[in-house]
């Protein structure tokens, strides 16, 4: 999946991938998700960016990432080679996520759902979040199917959002932290395990 939504001095995208139906098991990859982004690997990252969204970010996007927390940008390995990524960035207490991409043949393996997953887990472990959210173009059914799976919902519309997109607008997509960690403390109190009672002492056998 290819999804972005993230402001730009000159343009804002959001696309996703038309869904490409597969006829075989999905393969297992051994996929790295531990490497974190650094000055060394930086170049790699704008590379998947280039292969993946149809605009350029400048040099100041790529300094931002490497200064930010690096739980932050999540990345996706496989033979030692970058295959996706997605990137977020705090605002206030809300955390936005920017861009959410993998490269073309390897869509459809569910590590677009990985790197979401793991980022919610990272979202889910500062309690300070009480947001995440991002901006979908209007007509992205295949993108509002795609975050809906995660709780995420349409929390309003902003009209002329995009500079060179028709239709302009987006919708905000939202997904409420508070009560997402509130789940996963209940789904957890319910899976552990109910501890069993001390086994009771027989009575001493009374004597004649």
């Amino acid at each position: 999946c290819v999804l972005m939504a993230i402001p730009s001095s000159k343009i804002i995208v959001c696309r996703y991938d038309p869904v490409v139906e597969r006829h075989h098991p999905v393969p297992e990859l051994k996929v790295n998700y531990g490497v974190h982004v650094t000055e060394k690997n930086i170049e790699q990252l704008r590379k998947l960016n280039i292969a993946c969204f149809p605009v350029r970010y400048g040099e100041q996007f790529y300094r931002d990432v490497v200064k930010r927390d690096p739980k932050l940008t999540i990345l996706a390995y496989y033979a030692d080679n970058l295959i996706g990524a997605i990137g977020c960035r705090v605002e206030e207490n809300k955390l936005y996520i920017m861009t959410l991409c993998v490269l073309k043949p390897y869509r459809r393996m569910h590590i677009g759902r990985i790197l979401l997953e793991k980022m919610l887990e990272v979202a889910a472990a500062d309690e300070s979040l009480t947001e995440m959210y991002l901006n979908v173009q209007t007509s992205n059914e295949c993108a509002m199917a795609f975050y809906s799976q995660f709780g995420f919902e349409k929390d309003a519309e902003i009209r002329n959002y995009y500079r060179r997109l028709e239709p302009n607008s987006c919708f905000v997509l939202t997904k409420d932290l508070v009560a997402f960690r509130q789940q996963r403390a209940a789904a957890a109190a319910v899976a552990a395990p109910i501890a069993a009672p001390a086994p009771v002492a027989p009575s001493p056998a009374a004597s004649d």
